[in-house]
Parts: C-alpha cells; sequence; structure tokens
C-alpha cells in the first residue's frame, strides 16, 4: 500500500462496517480506534445522529484507522483531502440496511431513540418506520417534552452520495464484498492508485470472513442480537410485504436506481 499514515472507513449503517473495519486495519497493520460515540451513546433529542457531533477522527495517530457512519462534512471533506489519508466507503442495498438496522435497534441498541418504539409495535411496522421515516415524540434530559424527526434510510441514501461521487474514495459495495472480498477490496483500492497483492488480502480473507467473526455460523443462519446478523444478499424479500414494496418505492425508488440497484420501479 502507498504510505499512508491514516486511513478512515465512512458506512452505511449495517452494510458490514465492523467485518470490513477489522479486515482493512488488519491487512494494513494499523491499530483500529473506536469514535467516541460508540456504546449506545445518542445526543440530546431533537438530535439523535450522534456521528454529526462525532469529532474523534481528527484525532486519530499515525498507523490509526478509524470507522464510523460519517458525512462527508467539511472537517471529513478536509481530511479526505489530505495524501496522508486512504477514505474508504462502504455501502449496500437500503433496504436490506433497512431490514438490519430496523432489527438491530428493536433487539440490541437500547439507547437508541427508536428503541422503545420498534419494541411497541410489530417488525413490519418497524421496517415501514426504518424504510421510510416519521416523527416520535421523545423526553429531552430535563423530562421536557420534545421530538427526534427521522427520515429512515434516505438520510443515509443522502449521506452516501458525496462519498461515492469523489473520485479520491475507494468505494466498497457490501454485496461485492460478500460475494469476492478479496478482488473487491484490491479492485477499490486500485481505483484510487492503491495497489496491493492478492496474496496479503488473500491470507486476511482466511482468518476474518463471515464464519469466523460470526463465531462459525455459517451465512444464513440468523442470530438477531449479533452484530454480524445474517450476512446474506436480498434478506429485504423475506420481510417485504406489499405494503413495504410500495412504500421504499415511493420513498426510495430514485435512490435504488441512483445507487445501482434497480433500473426502474418495476420490481
Amino acid at each position: 500500500m502507498r504510505d499512508y499514515k491514516k486511513i478512515v472507513l465512512s458506512t452505511m449503517p449495517r452494510s458490514g462496517t465492523t467485518f470490513l473495519f477489522q479486515f482493512i486495519s488488519a491487512l494494513a497493520g494499523f491499530k483500529p480506534v473506536e469514535p467516541r460515540f460508540t456504546g449506545g451513546h445518542f445526543p440530546e433529542p431533537p438530535e439523535w445522529d450522534p456521528y454529526k457531533f462525532d469529532k474523534t477522527y481528527l484525532e486519530i495517530n499515525d498507523h490509526e484507522m478509524i470507522t464510523a457512519h460519517y458525512g462527508l462534512n467539511d472537517d471529513m471533506f478536509s481530511m479526505v483531502n489530505s495524501p496522508d489519508v486512504l477514505p474508504i466507503y462502504l455501502y449496500r442495498d437500503p433496504r436490506d440496511a433497512g431490514v438490519s438496522a430496523m432489527l438491530y435497534i428493536k433487539n440490541v441498541l437500547k439507547h437508541h431513540c427508536l428503541h422503545d418504539l420498534f419494541n411497541e409495535i410489530s417488525e413490519s411496522e418497524a421496517l415501514l418506520f426504518m424504510l421510510c421515516g416519521g416523527v416520535i415524540n421523545v423526553e429531552d434530559k430535563n423530562g421536557k417534552k420534545t421530538h427526534v424527526v427521522h427520515d429512515g434510510m434516505k438520510y443515509f441514501c443522502e449521506m452516501a452520495y458525496p462519498w461515492i461521487d469523489n473520485p479520491l474514495i475507494a468505494k466498497i459495495r457490501y454485496e461485492d464484498l460478500t460475494v469476492d472480498p478479496v478482488n473487491t477490496i484490491i479492485s477499490s483500492f486500485n481505483n484510487v492508485d492503491v495497489f496491493i497483492s492478492e496474496e496479503d488480502v488473500a491470507t486476511v480473507e482466511k482468518k476474518l470472513n463471515f464464519s469466523t467473526v460470526a463465531e462459525g455460523r455459517a451465512k444464513g443462519v440468523e442470530d438477531k442480537k449479533s452484530h454480524f446478523r445474517k450476512g446474506i444478499i436480498g434478506d429485504y424479500k423475506n420481510h417485504f410485504i406489499d405494503i413495504h414494496y410500495s412504500m421504499c418505492k415511493y420513498r426510495l425508488g430514485d435512490d435504488l436506481i441512483k445507487l445501482g440497484y434497480e433500473q426502474d420501479y418495476n420490481w
């Protein structure tokens, strides 16, 4: 790899973040650094996205790597343009990401602003919210009534475009990473003039794959409380009913086309 001193990995939520973080840090030999907001910490309402405020990436040292669901704000844009930084962006079909996010919030993220709501309603209803967004009533730290506006997966699609459109950033699709991690990573890095050997990537892949990070589970064997829940492509088809298809096309139809997951609305 070129003599990069730092690596920043930003991702769409529930797109294989932890797996790729471990993979790239092992490949590069960089120390993984967690953002301060990791671990169930969220900002005060009406804000809900902790990574709008987290600035840990500005403090990482040489030979360190950080990952989070960061937007490409001014500080991050300056970092991305530094010749010492290798920026990577990982994204996924928003339909699959939405299913995985809903289940993770419902079953694991107790501090998330949507956790209580998702546990009061059915998985089908929670999925509809995750896809389309909505407004929920909450209390701030002083017990004052307020509300949170959550844009659902549209929020994360809009966040993805500046990363994907920037030619300096190595882009990786979850679907490609799942099918062929070795060639996907090599190709993505080659596109930003970073050249690594197939042997080096394959060596890491033998130690880090879905089965090893999921403690022996095979792809498709679900654990709703695991960070590595299921690891398959197209799982949304196992959860969508007619209303999900209809509202997803209405809310995310253009995004699915722009991100390359559909050609039109006829799916």
